[in-house]
């Protein structure tokens, strides 16, 4: 029994932890990004798998317009419209300024129009997979209550099964004094 409870606490001690440390990834990097001249952004669809996965979270890093290539991954945004990432395919000029063509990695063609490199928000410098989908969850009031309670129900849980593990429990310890013990040579019903 010691040995369960040993190892029960250590899988909700693990979970607690990675929990807290994702947000604090999260957090962080949220907070850094603007002073790095870069932004965060949640994978929202599964246009770049598998090089970059459906809920991922990335780091897009603001370039100067030149340093852009062929074969950058880049956040675009244009005005009134949903940031997208894909793949840089084609850099073109057009009327002296620079555009460039993008293609999702998983799709079968390049994007309909090329942009101009005025509407890239960056170059994608870090990307962390499933971590998209806490930080979308995160940045409602409900998630961050359900974050919350999940992450206090996992310290409570750890709190009962140390209790456990040192005895310390006096309702658990009234039980097992109250459990009828099995004479020797008796059946037990199981």
């Amino acid at each position: 029994m010691t040995d369960l409870l040993r190892w029960t606490r250590r899988i909700l001690e693990a979970g607690l932890t990675l929990a807290v440390l994702a947000v604090m990834v999260i957090e962080g990097l949220t907070l850094v990004a603007p002073a790095l001249g870069a932004r965060t952004l949640v994978i929202s669809g599964g246009s770049m798998e598998p090089t970059i996965p459906h809920g991922s979270y990335i780091l897009a890093v603001r370039q100067p317009a030149a340093s852009y290539a062929v074969g950058d991954i880049v956040t675009v945004q244009q005005a009134g419209r949903t940031p997208y990432t894909h793949r840089i395919v084609r850099l073109a000029t057009l009327n002296g300024a620079p555009y460039l063509e993008t293609k999702g990695d998983a799709n079968a063609t390049a994007d309909p129009a090329i942009v101009p490199v005025a509407s890239v928000v960056g170059r994608v410098a870090l990307q962390l997979p499933l971590l998209g989908f806490l930080a979308a969850l995160l940045a409602t009031p409900l998630g961050l209550f359900g974050f919350i309670a999940v992450s206090g129900t996992l310290s409570c849980l750890v709190w009962l099964v140390e209790n456990l593990e040192a005895g310390e429990c006096p309702t658990c310890a009234e039980t097992a004094e109250n459990l009828p013990v099995p004479e020797a040579g008796e059946a037990q019903a199981a």
